[in-house]
């Protein structure tokens, strides 16, 4: 789809000058690319596994030619920004100091390219659930992984549910 997307970067959402990008010319026109769905920053399978795969992965990811590997959710920029400042430990271990140039995060605010994709879900609160964790924050992404080359999807990956991570991590696309 060829819809407009934040690119999050350092120091962008406090300067108000975050680039504002065309999903499908500036992202993943040529090349070989992954465009990672993720529910939200600061959730906890977002937050304590799947952020960190592609993050641990990111050298390998190049290493099999891979141009950009993109997160997108539907949050704002300055929620994107301090989620990516809070991702500094895993930074550290992986010796690096910034996101950027290792991962790409969009931010998706009003959801329309998640919406394109068809994978938009509205999250709503059940107050008879006895559940630990509800994410209950309106229009977010299913947790999904695409591999697109030359502008082509060649691979559709889709976790079901809120908390699940298996075909979407890092590890299984790297193995596909």
């Amino acid at each position: 789809p060829n819809v407009p997307i934040t690119l999050v970067t350092d120091g962008c959402a406090a300067e108000d000058n975050c680039p504002l990008l065309d999903s499908s010319t500036d992202l993943f026109s040529s090349g070989r690319n992954v465009l990672v769905g993720m529910p939200g920053a600061f959730t906890p399978t977002c937050t304590d596994e799947h952020l960190p795969g592609y993050i641990r992965g990111a050298g390998k990811f190049r290493s099999l030619g891979v141009s950009t590997v993109a997160v997108v959710t539907t949050n704002d920029r300055f929620l994107l920004t301090a989620w990516k400042r809070a991702m500094s430990a895993c930074l550290r271990a992986e010796g690096k100091a910034s996101l950027d140039g290792m991962v790409s995060m969009l931010a998706d605010k009003d959801a329309d390219l998640i919406k394109a994709l068809g994978v938009a879900y509205n999250s709503k609160l059940d107050t008879k659930a006895n559940k630990f964790f509800q994410l209950n924050a309106g229009i977010r992404s299913k947790r999904f992984a695409l591999v697109v080359e030359e502008g082509r999807v060649a691979h559709v990956a889709v976790d079901e549910g809120e908390t699940d991570l298996d075909a979407t991590s890092a590890e299984s696309i790297l193995a596909w």
